[in-house]
């Protein structure tokens, strides 16, 4: 601490009880006249009487004194939590024998290592800290050689390493799936066999959430008055009860075997709190399962018949998309025969011509599968409903089961339907000429856009698609250029990369194509 002439400095710091405190005054090196300096020392003695505290949420109530053994102390508790911690098991484990020109101890001694995969998904975008906890808090004195871990996205693209003591190494990351890789070295084999299961633990920064505390049982079980600031005289303790975190305040998406790990203080000057604080980990339990929502009264009962009947017809149109053309064609004649109003069959008969290998050529065939489906949707009534602000029939929530349902079969008609156009336009020649206009492209763009935010993944592609057709490669460009600024994928990025080749923009082709080999490597980066 620097001390400068004329001011007041104060200072605390964390001491261990029983030992000797040495404290040393010294002259700056470049103070060459005589110093004078007052100081006064005071101690604090507040602690809880568990040093590292632990709490299960279904453990219910869990009791902490707090202890003072100098003198008079305010207490104020707090516990506050700044990780949700999830453990994770490796999905793959190998030990490698390393090369020996470069990993080889004296007397010919070979190098193993052992080399484990985690697959990580994150809920949320977050800071997060990946944690060896076995040998994280050890270096040079521990029993393996080194460790070393390397967190990749799902492109393979690097984006932090680490090793011993993970609080120096944390990482921002998006919400989506990751790939951590660990490394640990060791001349004998069987200890690094021992390893094959070692468990890695996430740290994900979570402020803002905290823990109820009440200064008695009664009031802890009952949520009354919480614990406020008190007297502990010298030689007293004070009871604190800790209830379990609501269910609604829990993270989402937390699980059986997480927990969140934080701090306790119990001072009440803001000094003090900053230097006392206690290790403080909360374990979370399985979320209860909220009651299904009872059925509908009016809905007639189906018999076993009935149930057998939609059943089979169900795992019929879920196999349209599957078959091969000729076989798709016979089941799909043949629920006609039976199922002649049920929507499903039209909208799977028309995504299983989308999804055929020769799309170009059918591409007549898939706009009038997906006509068939938008004239069985009465888009008036669809349009009504969506523009409720509440809707209090007494069957309210099947009514909006089936309007969803219409709603996304109608937008996937819509989307089928305007690729096929543009494409249809796109590809028209002087050889291939095609009967779809440009005004026929607008109006199904315009229609969709009725249901449907253009920025979203399945919608987007046909602003793309309709900006081609209409030879509008600069606006193309910009969509796609917004798409990837929320998820960037190859295929966004390659189709970037064409419009840049319409627009004759030479620099950006070469640009983007050496980008590529480095935004979306084909292997893991190599310890």
């Amino acid at each position: 601490m620097l001390v400068h002439s004329l001011t007041e400095n104060r200072v605390a710091f964390h001491v261990q009880e029983g030992l000797t405190l040495e404290l040393c005054v010294a002259r700056w090196w470049a103070n060459l006249g005589d110093s004078s300096i007052n100081y006064s020392i005071a101690f604090s003695g507040i602690k809880p009487s568990l040093n590292n505290i632990t709490m299960h949420g279904a453990d219910g109530i869990l009791r902490v004194d707090a202890l003072s053994h100098l003198k008079q102390e305010d207490v104020l508790p707090v516990v506050s939590f700044k990780y949700l911690v999830q453990p994770l098991r490796p999905s793959e484990s190998k030990v490698k024998c390393l090369p020996a020109s470069r990993d080889l101890l004296p007397e010919g001694r070979q190098i193993y290592a052992t080399e484990l995969t985690y697959n990580y998904h994150q809920n949320k975008a977050g800071e997060v800290m990946p944690d060896c906890s076995l040998l994280s808090d050890l270096l040079y004195e521990g029993e393996y050689e080194s460790q070393l871990w390397m967190l990749f996205d799902n492109n393979k693209q690097l984006l932090c390493t680490g090793d011993a003591y993970p609080h120096q190494y944390s990482v921002k990351l998006e919400k989506g799936d990751y790939v951590i890789k660990l490394q640990i070295r060791h001349h004998k084999k069987e200890l690094l066999e021992r390893l094959k299961d070692l468990p890695m633990l996430i740290h994900l920064k979570n402020n803002g959430l905290s823990l109820d505390i009440y200064s008695n049982m009664i009031n802890a079980f009952t949520g009354g008055k919480k614990f406020g600031s008190c007297h502990v005289t010298k030689g007293k303790q004070v009871p604190m009860y800790f209830s379990p975190i609501p269910d609604d305040k829990i993270p989402k998406g937390v699980c059986a075997g997480q927990y969140l790990s934080g701090s306790l203080t119990l001072g009440k000057d803001d000094l003090i709190k900053k230097a006392a604080t206690y290790q403080f980990k909360y374990v979370v339990t399985d979320t209860p399962k909220k009651p299904a929502k009872p059925n509908d009264t009016n809905k007639k009962e189906k018999t076993k018949v009935q149930e057998y009947s939609e059943a089979i017809r169900d795992l019929k149109i879920s196999w349209l998309t599957k078959l091969d053309e000729e076989t798709q064609n016979s089941v799909y004649n043949d629920l006609l025969l039976e199922f002649e109003d049920h929507l499903p069959v039209y909208v799977n008969h028309m995504k299983a011509l989308e999804g055929s290998k020769e799309r170009t050529k059918i591409l007549h065939e898939i706009m009038k599968a997906a006509h068939n489906v938008i004239d069985r949707i009465n888009q008036d009534d669809l349009l009504t409903y969506l523009g409720m602000k509440t809707d209090n029939r007494p069957d309210a929530e099947s009514i909006k089961i089936d309007m969803d349902k219409q709603k996304d079969m109608l937008v996937d008609a819509y989307v089928i339907l305007g690729a096929a156009q543009a494409d249809s336009v796109i590809l028209a020649t002087d050889e291939q000429i095609t009967d779809v206009t440009l005004q026929d492209v607008d109006e199904t763009f315009y229609n969709l856009q009725k249901f449907a935010n253009i920025t979203d993944t399945k919608v987007f592609q046909i602003a793309v698609k309709n900006a081609i057709a209409h030879k509008h490669f600069a606006r193309a460009l910009k969509i796609l250029h917004k798409q990837c600024e929320e998820k960037t994928t190859k295929e966004y990025e390659k189709k970037a990369i064409e419009m840049y080749g319409f627009l004759n923009w030479k620099h950006c082709i070469r640009h983007f194509e050496n980008w590529l080999l480095v935004k979306y490597p084909p292997s893991y980066r190599l310890f």
